[in-house]
């Protein structure tokens, strides 16, 4: 498995720098969130960029951030997708290995539909965001979020995946929103490998799920989760992917970059190494 440092980690830091302390601490990639790079861009090239992630010894491993609106209004939908393909498109041209895409978790079910209907839906409009991927040479990753009144769990998203009927759109899952929405380690070990495309780790507190936001988020092995157990689960799978480490903390965020990118990757350490 794969360290990665995931720029939402950094706050609202220069990509320049987070990237920096990401291969000196010894990561192998880092997963970028479009604000971030559209940013970097707004005075620098895509050559730049390149040049930099050479220098500093790492891949993408994701450019995220992509709102999944399985339930969105034809226009809406239209604009969302056309932002989507942009993204792809930057995605491929900095190498990037996936892009990832969330569900919006404003999305309201329409009413009068089965949940087969809905999911079927969601299946179609994931289609979409594949098909547009794959004209750029990559697959998308559908990430669950644990507070969504839909798709909240692994096993949603992987529905939708599976029954969109194209192999290259997977799934991504998160330690922290696993935790808020309960999932069990079974469900973790349900998932085809060939479908998880990345996962997002990071710790909590056992707080009361209802309670618990994403600003509860701290390094691995300073929270209540399971972390050793999910990492022995991905071992046995035989899971060789990337592990992005995303915290939205923010204490970390007014924290000195350089000590934030050293601890992330010292704990994410600590962990691997019990398993």
């Amino acid at each position: 498995m794969k360290p990665c440092f995931n720029t939402f980690t950094a706050g609202d830091k220069a990509l320049e720098d987070t990237l920096r302390y990401s291969g000196m601490y010894g990561f192998q990639a880092v997963e970028i969130a479009k604000s971030h790079l559209y940013k970097y861009l707004d005075n620098r090239s895509v050559g730049d960029l390149n040049s930099l992630l050479n220098n500093t010894k790492l891949v993408v491993s994701g450019l995220m951030d992509f709102h999944f609106k399985p339930f969105a209004s034809e226009s809406e939908l239209a604009e969302t997708l056309a932002d989507f393909e942009e993204g792809c498109d930057m995605a491929a041209r900095i190498g990037a290995s996936m892009v990832v895409s969330c569900i919006n978790p404003e999305q309201v079910l329409p009413e009068g539909l089965s949940e087969g209907e809905v999911f079927r839906q969601a299946a179609s409009v994931a289609g979409r965001y594949g098909e547009i991927a794959e004209k750029h040479g990559l697959p998308v990753a559908l990430e669950p979020l644990g507070f969504a009144r839909f798709m909240s769990r692994p096993s949603d998203a992987l529905r939708i995946a599976e029954e969109s009927g194209l192999t290259h759109v997977g799934i991504m899952f998160d330690t922290f929103h696993n935790f808020r929405a309960g999932v069990s380690l079974s469900e973790i070990e349900a998932i085809p490998l060939d479908k998880l495309l990345v996962v997002h780790v990071n710790d909590a507190p056992d707080l009361p799920k209802d309670d618990l936001t994403d600003f509860h988020r701290v390094h691995c092995g300073l929270g209540d989760m399971p972390l050793v157990e999910i990492f022995r689960i991905l071992r046995k799978k035989g899971y060789e992917g990337y592990l992005s480490v995303e915290i939205f903390n923010k204490a970390y965020w007014e924290d000195d970059l350089e000590k934030v990118v050293r601890e992330a990757k010292e704990h994410l350490d600590k962990i691997l190494a019990l398993v």
